[in-house]
């Protein structure tokens, strides 16, 4: 039996059904939503409870789903024990809390301080989880590309969380929402992935991340 799968280094089952549980909620709660108000689906996509309906399906669903599955996924790949798995309850805690804020932020008529509450919890999730993902590549024996595309998602997830979150703060701090607007029209974060195939069919991967700006 491969290390990852041993009992002492697996991750704990409650883990990852922590997030799929949510996640599948969230999917429930979005299909009832369109069910019982389908006039949603063709409304105008400013509306804040359109804005809700699709905060429940990407961050309540869509992001538990995959906070979830790289609980689980990562540490499978590498072979290798999850860096600060203990940290998964407080994780999916910041996660779940965060989303739920900013779906009733937007449900309530778009309130700024529960978005941006939201965005500040989801962003703490998502770093927690990078870290933990980072720091168990880092303490893995080998890295092969199919692990490497996986943190490259996971490394996209905290931007694209990192900058929502700076999106909802923009709502409380005018100069915020100003950076925000000039970052994602004028800039983009670029992961650079060099993959070497050793002699031993290992892979060593080494990964960059810079900000790109278009003149």
């Amino acid at each position: 039996m491969s290390p990852a799968m041993a009992g002492d280094t697996a991750v704990p089952f409650r883990v990852p059904a922590r997030f799929m549980a949510v996640g599948a909620l969230g999917l429930a709660a979005f299909w009832t939503a369109v069910a019982a108000a389908p006039r949603l689906a063709l409304a105008h996509p400013s509306l804040p409870g359109v804005l809700s309906l699709v905060h429940v399906f990407t961050l309540l669903f869509g992001a538990s789903v995959l906070m979830g599955a790289l609980h689980q996924l990562m540490p499978v790949l590498l072979i290798a024990r999850l860096r600060g798995a203990a940290w998964g309850g407080l994780t999916w805690a910041a996660a779940t809390a965060g989303g739920a804020a900013i779906v009733a932020g937007f449900a309530l008529g778009s309130r700024s301080a529960w978005l941006a509450t939201g965005g500040a919890l989801i962003l703490v999730a998502a770093t927690i989880l990078l870290t933990a993902l980072i720091r168990t590549a880092r303490a893995a024996p080998r890295i092969d590309a199919v692990a490497a595309t996986v943190l490259a998602a996971a490394v996209a997830l905290w931007g694209t969380v990192a900058l929502g979150g700076l999106v909802a703060a923009g709502r409380l701090v005018p100069a915020l929402a100003i950076l925000a607007a000039s970052f994602t029209t004028t800039s983009c974060l670029q992961l650079e992935t060099r993959i070497t195939l050793n002699e031993d069919g290992s892979a060593t991967v080494t990964e960059r991340l810079r900000l790109t700006r278009d003149l």
